[in-house]
């Protein structure tokens, strides 16, 4: 993907590869990789401090679960007792300074399963010290959307991939002579009534899990008004319906999501700032340019807060006045 170009902007529909290359490797992005630039301030009640990367937080007597957790196999009967990590862990751990960085990084919580955080633990564990540094996060120039999203549909476009909006998967009938793990029909509506799909036994069928925005509902505060907006929740999560009836359970359990709406949905904001007061007092607090830092972490907030400061502009037709966070 990565074809080559003779110039250093980055452009809309641009290829992704591009894209980071010129981010990463020539610097476009200044300063993305200088030396000590991008820690994470882990900003207390009254004043900001950098986390300490060396200075974990963590004492002998958590860290031997936590090597437990590693060294063992998934497959270990301890977790398939054990799920979550508030059960696995002391309540300590998750005061430290180790669970604060991990947890805002990749999304934890202490409600998650033991065994999605030991898969994230031998993937990025020895690079721990590492993530306050650009280095180890892949980088783009505008937001994921256009700087991922457009460049891989217009290439799967052009290789003719067809896409099928406004379509409800309504049923996925699996093969019982496989132990359902082969799917034989895709039920569907589009534009009428249902239809179906055939799917041969050499075609390769990918479902997702559930999209992230299923059920969402959107809140917009303009001056002093609230107006929000909701993605119908009965549609939102139609996909819910068949994946709970999906007759091997390797597939997972969908319905636990919606049984624990507090502990598996996720709140986001954006900000969309026409000054800079903002941007220079940030700087002037953690010591780091935008969009060369890692997460901002409020560590005192009860929300556990964290702000991503991205390299502006985020998007191609943005006003030179206006910063988006």
């Amino acid at each position: 993907m990565a074809s080559g170009t003779g110039s250093t902007s980055i452009r809309p529909g641009n290829w992704l590869l591009v894209g980071y290359w010129l981010i990463v490797e020539l610097g476009v992005v200044p300063g993305a990789m200088g030396p000590g630039c991008c820690s994470q301030p882990i900003v207390g009640s009254r004043h900001a401090l950098k986390g300490d990367y060396l200075e974990t937080g963590l004492v002998f007597p958590m860290k031997h679960p936590l090597f437990g957790v590693m060294f063992q196999e998934e497959s270990n009967c301890h977790f398939q007792n054990i799920h979550l990590c508030k059960e696995f862990f002391g309540e300590g751990f998750f005061k430290t300074t180790f669970w604060i960085v991990w947890s805002t990084t990749f999304g934890f919580q202490p409600c998650h399963s033991v065994a999605e955080f030991r898969r994230c633990l031998h993937r990025f564990y020895n690079d721990f010290d590492e993530l306050k540094h650009c280095s180890i996060l892949d980088r783009t120039r505008f937001n994921h959307h256009e700087s991922i999203v457009v460049p891989i549909t217009h290439v799967l476009q052009h290789e003719g991939v067809g896409f099928r909006f406004h379509t409800k998967v309504t049923d996925i009938v699996t093969d019982p002579t496989y132990d359902h793990r082969h799917v034989s029909t895709i039920r569907y509506i589009e534009n009428g009534p249902e239809k179906i799909i055939e799917v041969g036994q050499n075609d390769i069928v990918i479902v997702s899990l559930g999209s992230v925005m299923s059920g969402s509902t959107r809140i917009l505060r303009r001056w002093n008004q609230w107006a929000q907006k909701t993605t119908s929740t009965r549609t939102g999560y139609y996909g819910w319906n068949w994946r709970q009836k999906m007759p091997n359970s390797e597939f997972g359990n969908a319905y636990n999501f919606c049984m624990r709406m507090s502990e598996s949905r996720l709140e986001s904001f954006t900000v969309t700032l026409r000054n800079p007061t903002f941007f220079n007092r940030f700087i002037d607090l953690t010591d780091d340019e935008p969009y060369t830092g890692a997460l901002v972490t409020l560590k005192d907030s009860n929300w556990l807060f964290s702000l991503s400061i991205p390299h502006q502009p985020l998007f191609p037709n943005q006003p030179e006045h206006v910063q988006v966070f």
